[in-house]
C-alpha cells in the first residue's frame, strides 16, 4: 500500500499533485490541506475527488474530517491521536475510512475496541523503534494494517524493507522533482516488488 500526501508547500497546487499521483499511478491519495480555510479546502477536495473518481483512486484528507464528510471522499486521516475514534465513524459513518497516526504499541492494541482502519508510525520514529512497534502488535495477534512515514522515496523504501510495515504513506518530496509523474511511478514500480 502506497498512499501518496500532497504537500501544501509544493510550486504544484493540491490539484495538480493529485493529478500527477493519478498519471504516476498510485490508488490512494491523501490531501494535506495545511491551512486552508473550510470552504477553499471544500473546492479542492471536491476538484479532486472528481479526479479521483474517474480514476477509481481512493481519496483521503489529513485531519479535516468535516471536509471528508462534506464532500463525501472516501476517509480522513487523523494526526491527532486524541480524538475519539467513536466521534470520527458518528460523523463519517461505516463505510469512510479512518487512520491515525500513533506512537506506541500499547495505543495502537488499545484500538482493538475501536473502529479505526489503519494506523500509521509518525516520520521521526526510527526504523528500530518502528519495527518494535510493529512487532509488538503482532506478537499480540493484533492484524491492523500499520504503515510507516517519510517524505522521501528511499526514506520509504529503506523503511517498509526493513520495519515489516504493511505498506508506506508519505513521498512528499516527489512533486518537487523536475518530473512528479514519473518520479511517482518510479517509485511505485519500486515499491511493489518490495510488497
Amino acid at each position: 500500500m502506497f498512499q501518496f500526501v500532497t504537500d501544501p508547500k509544493s510550486r504544484y497546487s493540491i490539484a495538480e499533485q493529485v493529478q500527477m499521483g493519478i498519471e504516476g499511478g498510485c490508488k490512494w491519495i491523501q490531501i494535506d490541506l495545511d491551512t486552508a480555510n473550510a470552504a477553499d479546502a471544500r473546492d479542492i477536495v471536491q476538484q479532486c475527488a472528481e479526479m479521483c473518481r474517474g480514476a477509481m483512486v481512493i481519496l483521503s484528507v489529513e485531519d479535516r474530517e468535516d471536509v471528508a464528510r462534506d464532500t463525501a471522499i472516501h476517509g480522513v486521516h487523523i494526526t491527532d491521536s486524541t480524538r475519539s475514534a467513536a466521534a470520527l465513524r458518528e460523523q463519517l459513518g461505516a463505510e469512510a475510512m479512518i487512520g491515525i497516526t500513533l506512537d506506541n504499541a500499547a495505543a495502537i492494541l488499545d484500538l482493538r475496541r475501536k473502529d479505526i482502519d489503519y494506523v500509521s508510525l509518525p516520520a521521526d520514529m526510527s526504523d528500530a523503534d518502528a519495527k518494535a512497534v510493529i512487532d509488538a502488535v503482532r506478537a499480540e495477534g493484533f492484524d491492523i494494517p500499520i504503515v510507516v512515514t517519510g517524505a522521501s522515496a528511499d526514506t520509504l523504501i529503506n523503511k517498509i524493507a526493513t520495519t515489516g510495515a504493511s505498506g508506506v504513506r508519505g513521498g512528499q518530496l516527489l512533486v518537487h522533482t523536475d518530473d512528479p509523474a514519473g518520479a511517482i511511478a518510479a517509485f511505485t514500480a519500486k515499491l511493489t516488488p518490495t510488497r
